[in-house]
């Protein structure tokens, strides 16, 4: 919470945008820019999975990942190709089919 006299804000009311804030769109001059890596919790968010899931993915290659100092940061394009491998498994459409 950011305090200003007798006002109170939280950090979603600084005029930033939620996407902005997490690093995944940035309007800038020339157009959007896409980011290239998230950190793992963003990662997360994406995939809506568990802090222990992701790190499995990453451990069993499903993502690309690196350290950058202290933090993890896990390559966009790898997720996408996570999403797009289980799109392509023959069992994963069948869930989301109606009978």
């Amino acid at each position: 919470m950011i305090e200003r006299g007798a006002m109170v804000m939280s950090k979603c009311s600084t005029g930033v945008s939620s996407q902005a804030r997490h690093g995944l769109k940035i309007q800038a001059p020339v157009g959007d820019i896409e980011a290239l890596v998230v950190k793992s919790r963003i990662a997360w968010i994406l995939l809506q999975c568990s802090n222990t899931r992701g790190y499995e993915l990453i451990a069993n290659g499903e993502l690309d990942s690196f350290k950058d100092g202290r933090s993890r940061k896990i390559t966009v394009d790898s997720i996408r190709a996570y999403i797009a491998r289980r799109l392509a498994l023959p069992d994963a459409r069948q869930d989301a089919a109606v009978p």
